[in-house]
């Protein structure tokens, strides 16, 4: 009697780990926005990229040199982060926040 118990415990447990696992599995392949994925990766990284060097022409008429564009990877974040220096002074560098759910707007800039 005792050992059909555990046995059935066993494979009920069984079944809600593997269902809680699909679960999660689901979630983080649909977390993660389109525009990150490997097909669309190059125009989103194109569109974040111009959107930082519109932004600095716009506002301090500067020309950049961008080292680094990336993200961040977590789910459900529309965040591209850029790293580069202003292009006629290597130590002015810059770190910007490309936000790409909000039209490719720069949310956050940091000078070093």
């Amino acid at each position: 009697m005792q050992l059909k118990l555990v046995r059935n415990l066993s494979i009920i447990g069984g079944i809600i780990l593997l269902a809680v696992g699909a679960w999660m599995v689901a979630i983080m392949d649909n977390g993660t926005p389109d525009e990150f994925s490997q097909k669309a990766w190059p125009n989103t990284k194109e569109l974040a990229e111009q959107a930082a060097i519109n932004h600095f022409k716009n506002e301090s008429n500067a020309d950049i040199v961008i080292k680094s564009v990336s993200h961040s990877g977590e789910y459900a974040t529309s965040e591209i982060y850029i790293d580069g220096y202003v292009s006629n002074d290597q130590n002015q560098k810059f770190s910007a926040t490309v936000n790409s759910s909000k039209n490719y707007k720069i949310t956050n800039l940091t000078l070093h």
